[in-house]
C-alpha cells in the first residue's frame, strides 16, 4: 500500500527532526570530539611509531615561527593532518598528572595537534635547557592541559631515541608571551622548560624543572596503558547511538510506509 500524504508529511518531518539532532549533538560535542582525537592520537604515538634524531630532520624555519600557531577544533582535525611531517624526538610523561605524550620536533599547528613541540631547533635533553610548548584545552586530560594544576615537586620523565631524563618540578611563573628569552635561559643545572597558555590564554604558565638522573632506556608510565581501551570504548558507545538512531528510522519508514 502507498503511503499516504499525511505519512509522507510525517515521515519528512522525522528526517528532518532525526537530522537536527545528529548535528546538535555534533555541535554541542564538538569540542569534546576534537579533544579525544587529540589525545588519542598523542597517546598512541608517544607509545608506538619511529623516534627520530634532530640531526636527521630537514632544517625548516617554518616549524619554529611562533606567530603562525592557533588553536585547533573538530573542523581542523578532519581537514587534512599531514601526520607524515611531525617528527617524533621522544615522549614526555608526568604520571602525576597523566601526562603521557610525543616530544615533536617545533611548533607547526599539525606538531601541536600531536604532542609538546621543541622551541629551538637544536636543543637536546639533558643539557641547558630544553624547553617545550604544548597546547591547553582546559579539559584537564589531553596534551598540556593536566599541567593547569601542576605543583613542584612533581617529576617529569622526558626520553629521547636512548635514554630518559628525570627532571623534578622546581618553579612555576605566569609570564607574558612576549617574554620569550625564557626559551633559551640558562640554569646552574640542566633544565626542562614547559609552556602553556593560562585559562584566560592571555598569559603563559611557565613550568622549569631541573635534571635529577639520567636512566638507560625508555621509561614507560601506567597512563599510556588506557589510551587504547579508552579508544574502543568510545568507538562502541558511538555506533551503538548511531544503531539506535537508524533503527528508530527504520521504525518510522515501515510504519508511515504501510499507513
Amino acid at each position: 500500500m502507498k503511503p499516504n500524504p499525511e505519512s509522507k508529511k510525517n515521515l519528512r518531518f522525522f528526517h528532518l527532526i532525526t537530522t537536527l539532532i545528529l548535528v546538535g549533538l555534533i555541535l554541542i560535542f564538538s569540542a569534546r570530539i576534537a579533544n579525544y582525537l587529540v589525545r588519542v592520537r598523542s597517546e598512541i604515538t608517544a607509545t608506538s611509531g619511529k623516534t627520530e634524531l634532530v640531526a636527521n630532520i630537514p632544517a625548516d624555519t617554518n616549524d619554529f615561527d611562533y606567530s603562525k600557531v592557533t588553536d585547533y577544533d573538530l573542523h581542523s582535525l578532519v581537514s587534512g593532518i599531514n601526520l607524515q611531517k611531525v617528527h617524533k624526538l621522544g615522549r614526555i610523561s608526568i604520571p602525576k598528572y597523566n601526562v603521557n605524550i610525543p616530544i615533536v620536533h617545533g611548533i607547526s599547528n599539525t606538531a601541536l595537534l600531536v604532542g609538546a613541540g621543541t622551541l629551538t631547533p637544536d636543543q637536546a635533553l639533558g643539557t641547558g635547557n630544553y624547553a617545550l610548548a604544548g597546547h591547553n584545552v582546559h579539559d584537564n586530560k589531553t596534551l598540556f592541559a593536566p599541567l593547569e594544576r601542576a605543583k613542584k615537586g612533581a617529576l617529569i620523565y622526558a626520553s629521547d631515541t636512548k635514554n630518559t631524563y628525570v627532571y623534578k618540578i622546581n618553579a612555576i611563573h605566569i609570564i607574558e608571551p612576549t617574554k620569550i628569552g625564557v626559551i633559551t635561559q640558562t640554569y646552574k643545572k640542566p633544565a626542562i622548560t614547559l609552556l602553556l597558555c593560562t585559562p584566560d590564554g592571555r598569559q603563559r604558565i611557565q613550568i622549569v624543572g631541573e635534571l635529577v638522573t639520567r636512566k638507560a632506556g625508555v621509561t614507560t608510565t601506567t597512563s599510556e596503558k588506557n589510551s587504547k581501551t579508552q579508544f574502543i570504548s568510545i568507538i562502541l558507545l558511538f555506533i551503538i547511538l548511531i544503531c539506535g538512531l537508524m533503527y528508530l528510522l527504520i521504525t518510522r519508514v515501515k510504519r508511515f510506509g504501510l499507513g
